[in-house]
C-alpha cells in the first residue's frame, strides 16, 4: 500500500460495514479487508507523534454512524433541507406552563409530483428536559408538506392519504423520537418543490415551558445515526442532505445600552465635559467558556455639531472585561480607540491577548463595557448618540453581533406626549351609577378629549373605551375610535355610546394610543 507524502495533509478515511472494512486515502481505496472485521462496538483512538522522523498532525475527524446499507445521498438533483423556523435566530422564552410550538420546515429542488419526490420522512428530536417537556407532534394537515400535495395531485381522490404524524415521546430524555408521516399506500409519485410556495412546513413539534429564560438546544437527529431521512416512490431511502437545529431562548443574550436613568443625557452648557457609560448585559453565557467574551467593538455616532466626542474610558477596574481577567488571574484587557471628533465618529475595540480558553459570562453582566466622553457644543439641541454596530468575540476567535443594541438620547428627542385631558360623562362621577334597569335602546354619550403635550406631531393613533361593572376585571363594553393626527399643543375629541347591560356602578377607562401606534418619548 502506497502511503502519500507526509508533508502534505491527507485524509484518511476508514469504512467499515457488514463482512468488510475499506481503507481510503483521499478518497481512494488502499486496501480492502474481508476478515477480521469487527462484529461488535470498538473503541476509537486517535494518536499525534513522529513517524520516521516527522511528525504527524491530526486536523479534523468526522464520524458517520449508519445502519448498513446507509441511505443513498439524494444527488446533485435533488437537494433536501430540513431546519427549525426561527426568524428571531431562535424560538423566544414562554412562561411556565405555556405551550411551545416550534415549526420545522423542508426545503427542496425536487421536481414536483414525480417519481423522485418524497412520499415519506423521518427525524427525532431532543431538547433539555429540565427546560422543555416534550408533548407531541402536530402534521398531516392542511398546510403541510405531504397532506397539501395529497390535495394538489389529486392523489387524495384516488383513495391516497397521509396517516396521522407517528411518533414516540421520552419526556425524561428530552425526546421526541421517530417522528414520521408517510402517504399511504405508496403512489408512483411524492412531492417536491412548489413554486412560489418554498420552503413548506413539514410539522410542528410541541412542547411545555418549564423556564421562560433557559437556554436549550432543539437538535434534529434519528436514531439510526443519521440527522433526517426521506423516501421516494421506489421505496429507497435518503439521508437529507442538510439538517438545521434550533434554540429556544438566545444561545448567548448579549445586550448593550446607553445608560440614561432619564431615557436621556440631560443637556449641559456649551463647553462643559460629561461622560456616558455603555452597560452590557449578558445571559446563558457560562463563565470561562468557549461561548464566554474575550473581546469586544463598538462603533458610535453623534451629530458633531452637538457634541464633541473627545475619548474612550475602560480596560480598567469595574469594567466587563478587566473584571473578568482579573477573576481568572488572564491578562488584563488592552483597549484601542480611534475618534474622529470632526465626523462625530468612534470606534472603540478591547481585547485580552493572549486570549483565554474561556471568555467572560453571566457573573459580569451590568457592568460597564465603556466610557465615552464628550464635550458640549449646545445645552438644549437635541442629538442621537447611536450605536452603529457592537460585536463581541469569542475564544476562537469568531466575532458576533450583540442581540439587543439600545441607543441613546442627548436631551429628549421630539416626540409626541398624548394624555386624556378628561371624559364628559352624563354625571360629574368617574363611577356613573345606573338605575333603575337601562332600557336596551338607550346609550350614554360620553365624550374624551385626547391632548398632545409633546414636542411632536402625532399621526394616526386608537383611543379605547371600556366600562367595568361592579368592579368586573373583563369589561362589559369595549370599543375603539381612531384620530387621524394631533398636533403639537392641540386637543382632540372622541365620541362614544355605552348602552349597559346591568344596573348599578360602572368604571369608565379611556386610553389614547392603546395600541402604541404613535412612538411616545418616555
Amino acid at each position: 500500500m502506497t502511503i502519500p507524502d507526509f508533508t502534505t495533509w491527507n485524509m484518511f478515511e476508514t469504512r467499515w460495514t457488514s463482512g468488510e472494512a475499506k481503507y481510503l486515502v483521499d478518497g481512494e481505496v488502499k486496501a480492502t479487508h474481508t476478515n477480521y472485521v469487527p462484529t461488535t462496538d470498538l473503541h476509537i483512538k486517535f494518536t499525534e507523534g513522529n513517524v520516521d522522523c516527522g511528525t504527524v498532525y491530526t486536523d479534523w475527524i468526522f464520524l458517520r454512524k449508519f445502519v448498513d446499507l446507509e441511505p443513498a445521498p439524494g444527488g446533485p438533483a435533488s437537494n433536501v433541507k430540513v431546519y427549525v423556523d426561527m426568524p428571531l435566530g431562535y424560538i423566544p422564552g414562554a412562561p411556565p406552563g405555556d405551550l411551545v410550538s416550534v415549526d420545522l420546515y423542508i426545503d427542496t429542488d425536487i421536481i414536483d409530483d414525480t417519481p423522485d419526490g418524497i412520499v415519506q420522512w423521518a427525524i427525532s428530536a431532543q431538547v433539555d428536559p429540565t427546560v422543555l417537556e416534550p408533548m407531541g407532534v402536530l402534521g398531516a394537515a392542511p398546510g403541510y408538506f405531504l397532506y397539501d400535495y395529497l390535495i394538489r395531485s389529486g392523489l387524495s381522490d384516488m383513495g391516497y392519504i397521509t396517516g396521522s404524524v407517528l411518533y414516540g415521546v421520552d419526556k425524561a430524555a428530552g425526546k421526541i423520537y421517530w417522528i414520521t408521516e408517510a402517504i399511504l399506500p405508496s403512489p408512483p409519485t411524492g412531492a417536491g418543490a412548489v413554486p412560489g410556495q418554498m420552503p413548506y412546513k413539514l410539522c410542528t413539534l410541541t412542547f411545555k415551558s418549564l423556564s421562560e429564560t433557559a437556554y436549550s438546544p432543539i437538535d434534529l437527529f434519528y436514531e439510526e445515526g443519521v440527522d433526517a431521512w426521506y423516501r421516494t416512490p421506489d421505496g429507497v431511502s435518503h439521508a437529507v442532505d442538510l439538517v438545521e437545529d434550533g434554540h429556544y431562548n438566545a444561545r448567548a443574550n448579549v445586550k448593550v445600552y446607553v445608560d440614561q436613568p432619564l431615557g436621556y443625557i440631560p443637556g449641559v452648557p456649551v463647553g462643559d465635559s460629561f461622560t456616558v457609560d455603555m452597560i452590557i448585559e449578558v445571559s446563558n453565557i457560562t463563565d470561562f467558556s468557549a461561548d464566554g467574551i474575550v473581546g469586544w467593538g463598538l462603533s458610535l455616532a453623534v451629530d458633531p455639531d452637538v457634541l464633541n466626542i473627545t475619548g474612550a474610558i475602560g480596560a480598567a477596574s469595574g469594567y466587563f472585561l478587566w473584571e473578568f481577567a482579573d477573576a481568572w488571574s488572564e491578562s488584563y484587557p488592552i483597549q484601542l480607540s480611534n475618534i474622529n471628533a470632526t465626523a462625530g465618529l468612534a470606534d472603540v475595540t478591547e481585547q485580552i491577548i493572549p486570549s483565554p480558553l474561556g471568555g467572560a459570562g453571566d457573573p459580569w453582566s451590568g457592568l460597564k463595557l465603556v466610557t465615552l466622553a464628550f464635550t458640549s457644543k449646545s445645552e438644549t439641541a437635541h442629538a442621537l448618540i447611536d450605536l452603529v454596530k457592537v460585536e463581541y468575540m469569542t475564544p476562537d476567535g469568531m466575532w458576533h453581533p450583540v442581540n439587543e443594541i439600545t441607543d441613546g438620547y442627548y436631551n429628549p428627542p421630539p416626540a409626541p406626549d398624548l394624555s386624556v385631558e378628561g371624559i364628559v360623562l352624563p354625571y360629574i362621577s368617574m363611577v356613573p351609577l345606573v338605575y333603575p334597569t337601562p332600557d336596551p335602546e338607550f346609550a350614554y354619550k360620553i365624550n374624551a378629549t385626547v391632548t398632545n403635550e409633546g414636542t411632536a406631531d402625532a399621526g394616526s393613533f386608537n383611543v379605547s373605551f371600556s366600562a367595568y361593572w361592579e368592579g368586573e376585571e373583563t369589561p362589559e363594553v369595549s370599543q375603539k375610535k381612531i384620530i387621524t393626527s394631533l398636533e403639537q399643543g392641540v386637543t382632540g375629541t372622541v365620541k362614544f355610546e355605552f348602552s349597559p347591560e346591568n344596573f348599578g356602578n360602572y368604571t369608565i377607562v379611556v386610553m389614547a394610543d392603546c395600541d402604541n401606534d404613535v412612538v411616545e418619548f418616555g
